[in-house]
């Protein structure tokens, strides 16, 4: 899997997990991967619609319903609940 050719062809990016992770690392991520995300995305429903960098927090629902073309990177220490979360 070729992860440099699926974020630059990906129609949407989604960074999920705003945590001190993403607020600590986010200029560091949108340099490596080339470009901001158009959205982001938490399971704590206290953050979605609020605005972080820029960026809407959106519902892990609202996620799945604009899976086509999004690429995910995860933004939390601890990823291995919400890999499951995104494969289900």
């Amino acid at each position: 899997m070729n992860i440099r050719k699926i974020i630059d062809n990906a129609k949407q990016l989604c960074l999920f997990g705003v945590g001190m992770l993403l607020n600590e690392c986010y200029d560091q991520l949108v340099f490596f991967l080339g470009r901001e995300p158009e959205f982001l995305c938490d399971n704590a429903p206290v953050k979605w619609g609020a605005t972080f960098h820029g960026r809407t927090c959106i519902s892990p629902d609202e996620l799945d319903r604009r899976k086509d073309g999004t690429a995910v990177i995860i933004t939390v220490r601890q990823y291995e609940e919400i890999l499951r979360q995104l494969r289900a």
